[in-house]
């Protein structure tokens, strides 16, 4: 895809903003989600090896 059809509103149907909008929110929420989820994950492990280890 070039440089000028990569933006998600070139995507859609001419006037269907409001669907590029919601596309484009829910798939910067997802991708906020698992960074977040990931560093959860991480604390716990480190606080379980921390447990593990009598500290």
């Amino acid at each position: 895809m070039n440089d000028k059809n990569n933006r998600l509103h070139d995507l859609v149907l001419p006037g269907d903003f409001s669907f590029a909008n919601k596309l484009r929110n829910c798939m910067s929420e997802c991708i906020h989600n698992m960074f977040r989820i990931n560093r959860r994950i991480k604390s716990l492990g480190r606080r379980a090896g921390a447990m593990y280890k009598g500290i």
